[in-house]
This record gives C-alpha cells, structure tokens and sequence, in this order.
C-alpha cells in the first residue's frame, strides 16, 4: 500500500502561529549557510489553503513547521483522501 507522500525529516510543532512563524524564520536563516543538501520547508498554520500544503508535503519537504490545530486538519483531510482513494480502487 502506497502512502501519499513520502517523508523523512524534522517535524516542530509549535503552541501558536506566531512561534511557528518565527522557527521558519530562524530555520531559513541558518539555511543560508548550507550549500547542500537543499534544504525544502512548508509551515503548516491556520489561515492557508490546506490544497497548497498538502500539494507542497507531496512534493517533498525536509522540515515541517506547524500548529497543532492545522497539523489535525492536514493528517485528517489527507487520510480522508487516502482512504476514499483506496475504497474507489477496490
């Protein structure tokens, strides 16, 4: 059975929007410094199209940075999917 996306990285959850938004900060700053491996991030927080994010953890991403409430919506909404994609298949 095949996931919808594959990953394997940092995972930070953090209280509020605003925390989450100031980790992403930091992470992109320090990740001037690395010339490889390209590092890809997603913030996952209320207020934005869970389409765009789901599309963006599909992609790929090494670092995910998000609110507990938006972290919910997202695994929901994607095994949601998953699981009417398996029921139609069989």
């Amino acid at each position: 059975m095949d996931l919808p996306f594959r990953w394997s990285g940092f995972f930070f959850i953090q209280p509020s929007r605003e925390l989450a938004d100031q980790t992403l900060n930091q992470l992109r700053m320090f990740k001037k410094y690395l010339e490889q491996p390209v590092v890809r991030e997603l913030l996952v927080v209320g207020g934005q199209s869970s389409k765009d994010q789901i599309g963006a953890l599909r992609e790929g991403v090494d670092i995910v940075v998000a609110t507990p409430g938006s972290t919910l919506c997202i695994t929901f909404i994607m095994i949601h999917r998953y699981v009417l994609n398996f029921l139609s298949l069989s």
